[in-house]
């Protein structure tokens, strides 16, 4: 909210921030570190869930199918 105050009374305006208004400029310029080592997946997350899993992941899906009337399948990588 604006407030202008004169003699002749108090008016209110309300302040809008232009949305399309350019950002502005960084206080420094960004490097960029070109390089470095790349992400390794672990192999724990390569060698997926435990076949003991298997029975919830189809009650999961069958559950799901019920409930929104689809036939999803459970599909296991090998």
């Amino acid at each position: 909210m604006v407030w202008n105050v004169t003699k002749e009374g108090v008016r209110t305006r309300m302040a809008v921030v232009n949305p399309e208004g350019y950002p502005t400029p960084p206080l420094k310029e960004k490097k960029i570190e070109v390089g470095g080592e790349r992400y390794q997946t672990p192999d724990s997350v390569l060698a997926g869930w435990p076949e003991e899993f298997n029975a919830v992941a189809d009650k999961i899906y069958s559950d799901f199918n019920k409930e929104q009337g689809t036939d999803f399948k459970f599909q296991l990588k090998k």
